[in-house]
């Protein structure tokens, strides 16, 4: 039989991995149905059904207690995750290289209280150069903004995701002195920068037959692109590119409009926002990141050491439909995340995907809103004047219409010559204050369901805010529901500041031995031993 090329090992692998893609797009769908009902509670949209049950001629009116809610937690986050929630420190017992150790040694004549002393001070100098390092380079690249969108995300759908980090070109000037005229002259040099990327929850898929989210060992990311970006990946002049050039121009060729057709999820957005919209001319990757075993690898032509083909390494493949246009293994260690998650409600291990805030006051918001179209219903029923009127007592032709200053003449006969007048009011009962106490049940409801009370939003009314240990006590209250929150943005943290300084260790172009190599920043890294120029030792990721 004769032995496959690497082009018909990239087709089978694409085909495998399409079908993947498909099914996983299938388990999907229940999770979809999910975030839509927590889209629409958001913007104040009732769901389909219950829109239905509803009459034509009666109030639809929806009260966004939801959003209100959300957003102010949305704020609080951001607002304790703004500063640098990080740090880097040496362990109580640092580790450094031999040659460090030998000029502290020679320098401090064999005291052994002085080496210590003086292997601590290099081992904060490094931690603190490692550490300002990282802060510069997570500003460099406004983080701040793509995690602001990845809170967002985690409030609003349960899960928000970045990705990273990816290597970005950019061009700096910096001023060198020429030789001949011996003035300064300006000097360009490209250099590599980290950046982590936003990805939208309606991009992501996830594997549903996994334990949980962090424990996946495939996941799967649409991306749409126009036609010239698609264009741009073609490269006929590097040898060394990333992407298959000539399957990209083949697929264009016989694509030319895309391939790109709105999902169901984007259609019952589009339609309850009342957006008309096409699906134009766009194309559609599907980006897979996943693991496959060394001997797998070696199959499809990448060089895999012996002693690696039983063990799995990261995966990157980027298909247009069932054709692959990329792949590559990834640059970072097994254990180093590339998709970093923040889930709201991390400790619901029943679900894939944390339990939303919409998700969490469903019930109270429903009843906030019955509880607020009865009190519209009734207010549009007897908002105005009702009368009984006895048409025998008028004068004929009399103008029946009520508006002000209005005069009804009495027809005065025999037959009508009764104690009853011609006109009086009909008061019939509109229940608001019942239904005013309702809403404010469900309204107090969701205070206790969201742990967000008034309070906490600077309603300052009651009496237990008329002393400083009421308000201490109430303030409290109110932050304690963040701080589990807060530990999941830390564990989202930590996933990023790992990768970000293993970036440092991999990234072409950068001088990768500055740099420890960090494989875990829960309460203590593992010892690194073959970092030159950085303290090998343990750090902390502490609030």
């Amino acid at each position: 039989m004769a032995k496959e090329s690497r082009k018909e090992k990239l087709e089978k692998l694409g085909s495998a991995l399409r079908a993947e893609f498909e099914r996983i797009k299938r388990d999907r769908l229940p999770l979809e149905e999910r975030w839509l009902r927590s889209y629409r509670q958001w913007k104040g949209i009732y769901d389909p059904e219950i829109e239905c049950a509803i009459p034509a001629d009666r109030s639809h009116t929806y009260p966004r207690v939801t959003r209100v809610k959300g957003l102010h937690l949305i704020s609080r986050l951001i607002d304790l995750s703004s500063e640098r929630n990080f740090d880097i420190e040496p362990s109580p017992v640092p580790s450094i290289q031999n040659d460090d150790l030998v000029e502290i040694v020679q320098q401090v004549q064999g005291d052994p209280d002085a080496i210590e002393k003086a292997i601590h001070k290099l081992a904060r100098e490094r931690a603190d150069n490692l550490k300002n390092r990282v802060t510069d380079q997570l500003k460099e690249m406004d983080y701040e903004a793509t995690l602001n969108r990845v809170i967002k995300s985690g409030v609003m759908y349960g899960a928000g995701i970045a990705c990273g980090p990816l290597t970005n070109s950019v061009t700096r000037r910096k001023w060198e002195i020429e030789p001949s005229s011996g003035q300064y002259v300006p000097v360009y040099e490209d250099e590599n920068v980290p950046e982590f990327e936003y990805v939208s929850i309606w991009d992501f898929y996830p594997d549903m037959s996994a334990p949980n989210i962090r424990s996946m060992d495939k996941m799967f990311r649409t991306i749409r692109l126009a036609r010239h970006d698609i264009s741009n990946l073609i490269d006929d002049d590097d040898e060394d590119s990333v992407y298959e050039s000539d399957t990209i121009r083949k697929w264009l060729e016989e694509n030319p409009h895309g391939n790109y057709a709105r999902p169901n999820y984007q259609k019952q957005m589009d339609e309850d926002e009342e957006i008309r919209v096409t699906d134009g001319d766009y194309y559609e990757l599907v980006s897979f990141y996943g693991y496959m075993s060394g001997q797998e690898l070696e199959d499809l032509g990448f060089d895999v050491p012996k002693q690696s083909l039983s063990t799995s390494a990261p995966l990157e493949v980027v298909l247009l439909d069932d054709k692959v246009i990329k792949i590559r293994t990834s640059p970072y260690p097994v254990d180093v995340p590339y998709y970093h998650i923040f889930i709201l409600d991390p400790d619901d291990d029943s679900r894939i995907v944390g339990e939303s805030f919409p998700e969490s006051v469903r019930d109270s918001q429903m009843g906030i809103c019955a509880a607020a179209r009865q009190i519209s219903d009734n207010s549009a029923v007897v908002c105005g004047p009702m009368v009984e009127i006895d048409t025998q007592k008028l004068r004929p032709g009399s103008d029946k219409t009520l508006k002000s200053f209005q005069v009804f003449e009495r027809e005065n006969n025999s037959l009508n010559q009764d104690d009853n007048p011609a006109i009086r009011n009909v008061s019939i009962d509109s229940r608001i204050t019942e239904l005013l106490a309702v809403y404010n049940m469900w309204k107090d409801l969701m205070d206790d369901e969201s742990m967000i009370p008034p309070v906490s939003m600077g309603n300052v009314q009651g009496e237990a805010m008329r002393t400083v240990g009421g308000v201490s006590q109430i303030a409290g209250a109110a932050n304690m529901t963040l701080r589990n929150m807060l530990r999941s943005i830390d564990r989202y943290t930590e996933s990023v500041i790992s990768s970000l300084v293993e970036w440092f260790q991999s990234a072409p172009g950068l001088l990768a031995g500055r740099y420890v190599h960090l494989l875990s920043l829960v309460v203590s890294l593992p010892k690194f031993q073959s970092a030159p120029g950085l303290l090998a030792g343990r750090y902390a990721v502490v609030r």
